[in-house]
């Protein structure tokens, strides 16, 4: 779902990684080389995303799939959101980067959230028929706020030209401004 096609409210956060395969001998693998691995459904990306406090109070300080299980057994699937890819992630028109980007987000967030920081961590493993290879899990994102991410892209003179949708605009400028 689009930002902007948001059914509450559309303001939210995104978080993303990008990510390099190494070859067994440990070499980068170019993806424009291998087209069967970025084009692969096996293929799996995801980000967690989760709050601060949660981060510390529930997940002692641990962001992988099976405190994602562990919530959603407990009854809390609240506490994390596990957004996982279903497409391709490497640009058809041009895959000769080395490294692929996901990127994830929540949206329809309300405006207690807006200051509330947030963590996610990313990961990736191949779904193969007698299951899932071993997950690599990214580093941490910064932990940040939603005012945070729309005070820091304001510090750029040029934002309005990178944001030029009228709609963004009063987004970023609204959570910008935004006071607990």
């Amino acid at each position: 779902m689009l930002l902007n096609q948001a059914k509450e409210n559309p303001r939210g956060i995104g978080f993303g990684a990008d990510f390099t395969i190494y070859k067994k001998d440990g070499t980068v693998l170019a993806f424009k080389d291998y087209p069967q691995v970025y084009k692969s459904e096996a293929f799996k990306l995801g980000t967690m995303i989760t709050t601060e406090d949660l981060y510390y109070n529930y997940f002692d300080e641990t962001l992988d799939l099976a405190q994602v299980a562990k919530a959603q057994a407990e009854g809390h699937p609240g506490y994390i959101r596990n957004i996982k890819n279903d497409y391709t992630f490497c640009d058809d028109k041009n895959p000769t980067t080395n490294f692929a980007s996901y990127r994830a987000g929540i949206i329809n967030l309300n405006d207690y959230n807006i200051t509330r920081n947030f963590i996610a961590r990313s990961y990736g493993y191949v779904d193969t028929t007698s299951g899932p290879t071993d997950v690599v899990y990214a580093n941490y994102s910064e932990v940040r706020s939603i005012k945070t991410v729309a005070t820091n892209l304001m510090k750029n003179p040029d934002w309005r030209t990178v944001y030029p949708e009228a709609w963004k605009q009063e987004i970023i400028e609204y959570c910008a401004a935004f006071e607990d």
